[in-house]
């Protein structure tokens, strides 16, 4: 059984999360129609990525009812965030969440 988040899985699937600096390109100097046309045709796009987002997210719910994968524990989560770089502030804070639960457990690490 493989244990993958649903972030993973929908960038497996050619989904990740959506971001369009499509705002960005509408400076002052474009018409309004053609600002309307623009955004017409961004939020097309974001309605398009959200539904297959949701396609996904319908797939892979389905996938773990049927126990071929199963989203990870907050421990896996906290242990993956702690493997990362040191300088990382939230590796450094995975880390120290780990330590405090397992000096509550008295688990030597």
């Amino acid at each position: 059984m493989e244990v993958i988040d649903f972030e993973t899985f929908a960038a497996r699937h050619g989904a990740s999360e959506y971001s369009e600096p499509g705002l960005h390109r509408l400076n002052s100097s474009v018409s309004t129609v053609a600002r309307k046309r623009a955004l017409a045709r961004l939020q097309a796009t974001i309605a398009e990525a959200a539904r297959e987002r949701e396609r996904l997210q319908a797939l892979y719910d389905s996938l773990v009812d049927a126990g071929e994968i199963r989203p990870p524990t907050e421990i896996e989560v906290l242990q993956a965030s702690a493997t990362g770089h040191p300088d990382n502030e939230s590796t450094q804070a995975a880390a120290r969440v780990l330590a405090r639960r397992a000096a509550r457990k008295g688990i030597e690490q």
